[in-house]
C-alpha cells in the first residue's frame, strides 16, 4: 500500500489548530515502546524508572548518566496530522503522545508533568527530526517540524526525565497545575478536559474565541494529568 504524505500546505493549515490545544489539562493518548528493528509496542500501562525511563523502551540500555532524553513526547494533534492514519502515529518514535500544549511558552525547561503517579520534568534537550521521520511522514513534514522559525512550538516534540518513578496509564488525561504537578483524577469522556480557569487559553489576544477542533474518538475513561511550573514539586 502506498503511503500518503501531507503536503506542506496541508500541514501549515493544520498547525492553526494547535492554538486550541489544552494548556492545563489534556490527555495522554498513547504510550509507545520503541523496540529493536524499528518495532513499536503500544501498551495501556507503562512502568517508569528514574534510571531507565520507560521500561521496555530501547532507550533503557543506553548511557544511564544521560537522562536528558529519557522520555520523548509529541503533540497528538500534530502527530495525527502528519501520520494521516492513526495507526501510523507510533512511527513518530515518541514514548508519549499527548493532547496538550507542549510549546516553550506553556512548558518551559524545568516544568513538571504528573501522569498517573509519575512525575516527569522537561529538559533542555532539543528534539529534532531525522531521515527516518522524512521517510515515514514526508520531506515537507521534516522541513516544517525542524524549522528554526517554529522551534518555540516544539512541533517535533520535547524530552522529559523521570523525577518520580511510578506507573503511567495510556489514553488518560493530562493537565497542569500551579505547583507543576499532575494529579490523578478520574473524568468521564464527556468531561475529560478539566475546566480552564485561564480564559486566555480559550480566547486569543484579540478576544475572539478560537475555532474549535475535532477531538479524537473516545477511548474510554481517562485520568487527569496536571502541569506544573519551573519550580515544580
Amino acid at each position: 500500500m502506498d503511503v500518503v504524505h501531507r503536503t506542506a500546505e496541508e500541514i501549515i493549515e493544520g498547525l492553526a489548530d494547535l492554538a486550541s490545544c489544552p494548556r492545563d489539562t489534556g490527555v495522554l493518548e498513547q504510550i509507545v515502546q520503541r523496540l529493536p528493528n524499528d518495532g513499536r509496542a503500544t501498551p495501556d500501562d507503562g512502568q517508569l524508572t528514574v534510571a531507565g525511563g520507560l521500561v521496555g523502551d530501547r532507550w533503557s540500555p543506553q548511557d544511564p548518566a544521560n537522562t536528558d532524553s529519557q522520555i520523548s513526547v509529541i503533540n497528538a494533534l500534530l502527530c495525527r496530522l502528519i501520520a494521516v492514519d492513526d495507526e501510523r502515529m507510533p512511527l513518530a518514535g515518541d514514548n508519549l503522545i499527548v493532547d496538550l500544549d507542549i510549546s516553550e511558552a506553556n512548558l518551559p525547561t524545568g516544568s513538571r508533568l504528573q501522569i498517573g503517579e509519575a512525575v516527569l520534568e522537561v529538559t533542555e534537550e532539543i528534539h529534532s527530526g531525522c531521515h527516518k521521520f522524512s521517510e515515514r511522514f514526508g520531506a515537507d513534514a521534516l522541513r516544517i517540524v525542524n524549522s528554526p522559525y517554529r522551534r518555540h512550538l516544539r512541533l517535533r516534540g520535547l524530552f522529559l526525565r523521570v523525577v518520580s518513578a511510578r506507573c503511567c496509564r495510556g489514553r488518560h488525561s493530562a493537565g497542569r497545575s500551579d505547583h507543576k504537578a499532575v494529579t490523578k483524577r478520574h473524568c468521564t469522556a464527556a468531561n475529560r478536559i478539566a475546566p480552564d480557569e485561564n480564559l486566555a487559553s480559550r480566547y486569543g489576544a484579540t478576544g475572539r474565541r478560537r475555532r474549535p477542533r475535532r477531538r479524537p474518538p473516545d477511548r474510554g475513561s481517562r485520568w487527569a494529568v496536571r502541569v506544573s511550573g519551573p519550580q515544580g514539586v
